[in-house]
């Protein structure tokens, strides 16, 4: 029995409605009485120390942050239901993303910089302490990723507590997983990318096409239909923005990606051809 998919459009409708009408609600401005907002402590003292930073590390590590640690109560339905999923989020991509190979200066105790709180300029001795730690070390700050955290205005007591931390980034799990897989396949299938590329190209030409076959769409046409599904705005912009932070070099590991993502690739379409299966009705279930 075929259900029909119109009360489903419609109650996505109904609620992309809803949430529309609620941010607009929320973003409404009274016209007239409008009362500027005072500026907020804590970003004027995170531009202060970003200045500082800029001036202390720059050529010494490879990027920097000020992160303020601060937690706002919801204002709306939206915000917590925002709340609930970044933690969802955050503990997916703490196993996904775990970084296999980083290493964090000082092991997990961060360096204090309390005093960068009252005076900026003290972010001077700080820094100092960082560098001297990095060389006692051996730990590469020129690559690394330099932290400042800072409390809310608000906090007292022991919360008012700034730190700075310097990370050198390994390898994500999930990439290290993605590379492995596809050296193993590369392996296993002989160099499939290289022994196969002859065949593939006089299917794509044609060669083997058959007009008593079976089906709608001829090598070509179902290869340039997965292209479209395929190349897309990732690709590109992908390529652009791995180039301007990565250097030129970049390109390289994009080439030996796809070069190893090939093998990948065919062992997932080859899996899903072998285990398709035609039901009575015609449709297909499984595949790739």
């Amino acid at each position: 029995m075929r259900l029909s998919t119109r009360p489903l459009l419609l109650l996505v409708v109904l609620l992309s409605t809803l949430a529309l009408a609620g941010n607009a609600t929320a973003q409404e401005v009274p016209a007239t009485g409008e009362v500027a907002e005072a500026p907020d402590p804590d970003d004027a003292l995170k531009e202060a120390l970003e200045a500082r930073l800029d001036t202390l590390l720059e050529g010494r590590a490879d990027r920097w942050t000020v992160t303020v640690d601060k937690v706002e109560e919801p204002k709306d339905w939206q915000e917590r239901v925002d709340r609930v999923m970044a933690k969802v989020n955050a503990a997916v991509g703490a196993i996904f993303f775990y970084d296999v190979g980083g290493t964090v200066l000082g092991g997990k105790e961060p360096i204090d910089a309390t005093a960068a709180l009252e005076d900026p300029a003290a972010l001077e001795a700080v820094v100092a302490e960082l560098v001297r730690r990095a060389e006692a070390e051996d730990f590469e700050l020129s690559v690394a990723e330099v932290e400042l955290t800072i409390p809310t205005h608000t906090a007292t007591g022991a919360d008012r507590k700034a730190t700075l931390t310097a990370t050198d980034s390994g390898m994500p799990l999930a990439v290290l997983w993605l590379v492995l897989g596809a050296i193993f396949f590369t392996v296993r299938m002989g160099f499939v990318q290289l022994r196969a590329l002859g065949h593939a190209v006089r299917v794509t030409r044609g060669d083997y096409d058959n007009p008593e076959d079976e089906g709608e769409v001829t090598h070509f046409q179902a290869l340039s239909a997965a292209l479209s599904a395929t190349v897309g705005l990732g690709n590109i912009a992908g390529v652009a923005i791995a180039i301007s932070i990565g250097g030129p070099g970049a390109t390289v590991w994009m080439i030996l990606a796809g070069f190893l993502g090939m093998a990948s690739k065919f062992t997932e379409c080859t899996l899903g051809q072998m285990y398709r299966r035609q039901r009575p009705d015609g449709s297909v279930m499984g595949g790739a």
